[in-house]
């Protein structure tokens, strides 16, 4: 008897199905368009408030262009 409720769960633990990793289907990438801002309107900026502001710009345009690259790679290689 004992060696029943010793061998039972060893003989269940190998019964689980194989799950399989689909990956998720990513949608059209629209690179959204952004408000021009007109020189004028920057006038009243300081010259360091003004370099903070295009720094941030570029930064985020990079960051966005890095990540639509990888969406493509991982579109391309299914």
């Amino acid at each position: 008897m004992r060696t029943l409720l010793i061998a039972a769960p060893l003989l269940l633990t190998g019964c689980c199905a194989t799950s399989v990793y689909e990956k998720p289907k990513v949608p059209a990438i629209l690179v959204p368009s952004l408000p021009i801002i007109q020189a004028q309107e920057l006038q009243c900026l300081s010259d360091d408030t003004y370099k903070k502001l295009v720094e941030r710009e570029l930064r985020l345009k990079e960051y966005s262009e890095e990540c639509i690259v990888i969406l493509k790679e991982v579109t391309v290689n299914d």
